[in-house]
């Protein structure tokens, strides 16, 4: 293409390799020790393999790859940039596992900690968020965007009200999970989470099939029409503004554990929100 440069930040992205034009960086090209993550495409068959072909989120696989891939963008932040982007990369990867019915996610960001900046995007190309939800009964809207609005309130999951079936767990037990499936039980909570955090420390855009929704703070509100063949989200967080915003979701959750003790906002966000009875996304 003419006056197309692999020194742009497009080039150095692999966004021109990602559409095929041999220019730039390749796709899943490794970051080193830069402060941005250059376009990834992590297929399911790929987690699968890596899990050993059991389920790639009760096996950890997940969760690890989601760390390494929020390492690379949190650098020398706060703890709680860390925990809160480890937690939208799982959320947002699982949704993808579970409900979009498509071989792979993208994921790219950058960060720039003398802007107090990160941004990160996730995409899938495969059902989108209404055609998911309606799988489920209770849910049916009229348009893409009630849909969204929907799936970013808590507890809205096509899972919601499903119980997993006998053999199901038998095949869990069998599998050698080091947590039991009601740990993974937990739906409805991740895009609810995760637009909390964004709104409160920076922005949040989500799009799927005919619609987007951004939100910038607390009050701010952007609505598009788009024609995206699934989801895609754009998450941008503040550095210094995470670490209040993300210990603010978890108060008041007060939750017992097995002996009793109150659990800390810390220990429940390690924990994945299972007392919630969420935090499993769409």
């Amino acid at each position: 293409l003419r006056g197309v440069s692999g020194d742009e930040i497009a080039g150095h992205m692999g966004f021109w390799q990602s559409m095929g034009v041999a220019v730039g960086r390749a796709v899943n090209a490794d970051a080193g020790r830069e402060s941005y993550l250059p376009i990834t495409r992590i297929g399911v068959d790929e987690l699968y393999a890596e899990a050993g072909a059991v389920n790639p989120v009760a096996s950890g696989v997940v969760e690890r790859r989601a760390a390494q891939l929020a390492g690379v963008l949190s650098g020398d932040g706060p703890v709680e940039l860390a925990e809160a982007l480890t937690y939208a990369l799982r959320e947002l990867i699982r949704n993808v596992l579970e409900h979009a019915r498509t071989p792979a996610v993208w994921v790219a960001g950058m960060s720039w900690p003398k802007r107090n900046f990160v941004q990160v995007a996730v995409l899938d190309e495969g059902i989108g968020i209404r055609q998911s939800l309606a799988s489920n009964e209770r849910f049916r809207f009229d348009n893409d965007l009630e849909a969204i609005r929907a799936a970013l309130r808590k507890g809205v999951s096509r899972n919601l009200g499903r119980v997993a079936g006998r053999e199901t767990l038998e095949r869990w037990e069998e599998e050698g999970h080091d947590r039991p499936a009601a740990f993974y039980g937990n739906s409805g909570y991740g895009l609810h989470m995760i637009a909390g955090v964004c709104r409160e420390a920076g922005q949040f855009l989500i799009a799927s099939g005919s619609a987007s929704l951004a939100q910038v703070g607390t009050g701010g509100e952007v609505q598009a029409t788009t024609g995206h063949m699934g989801t895609a989200l754009r998450l941008v967080l503040h550095p210094t503004e995470v670490p209040a915003a993300w210990n603010g979701l978890f108060e008041g959750i007060g939750a017992k554990g097995a002996g009793g003790e109150l659990l800390t906002a810390s220990t429940l966000r390690r924990l994945g929100l299972e007392t919630l009875t969420g935090g499993g996304g769409l």
